[in-house]
């Protein structure tokens, strides 16, 4: 019963009345463990509008280990949701693909977690996830005046500035 991965060495011995006692005999085994790699590490969201989702991103779940991989749980934390086709296993040099979408649900820098629970070594593997929620603003520039009296029948002019995932300018 190994106690790690990889080559594990030990001696058998039998202590008796025989000539020679004890007697011993190396013996050897192999032991093999499932190991997890995220390719990417983590994943960078660009400017999402509020309340729509991004186009997804897809991390690749690789068992680069010398036994099956077991995988009970895959998730995400925050305003992130995803997709996977990893079933609840994965053979030895296997790999399967995680679809990890964002969806802010406020302005600003957002942050969550994607996290694979399986049987590997370091269980949960997690990688780092991160977008900007950004929403549509309109509002009068700095710099100018934000009020003026007009007489009847004149203009006024103010510049206002648009702001948010794509949409920008004056």
């Amino acid at each position: 019963k190994p106690t790690a991965a990889g080559i594990r060495l030990a001696s058998l011995s039998v202590t008796d009345d025989g000539v020679g006692s004890p007697q011993t005999a190396p013996v050897y085994g192999t032991g093999v463990a499932p190991a997890v790699v995220l390719t990417p590490s983590s994943l960078a969201f660009p400017d999402q509008d509020l309340g729509t989702s991004s186009e997804p991103q897809i991390v690749n779940l690789n068992n680069v280990g010398t036994a099956p991989l077991s995988i009970s749980k895959i998730s995400v934390a925050g305003d992130f949701s995803q997709s996977d086709n990893c079933g609840g296993s994965l053979p030895v040099s296997g790999s399967c693909q995680i679809s990890v979408t964002f969806t802010p649900t406020a302005n600003g820098n957002r942050s969550g977690t994607l996290s694979v629970t399986d049987d590997a070594a370091g269980s949960p593997q997690t990688a780092p996830l991160s977008g900007v929620g950004a929403g549509l603003g309109l509002g009068i520039a700095s710099g100018g005046s934000s009020s003026a009296t007009v007489s009847a029948g004149q203009t006024a002019n103010y510049k206002l500035t648009i702001g948010g995932s794509g949409a920008s300018g004056t």
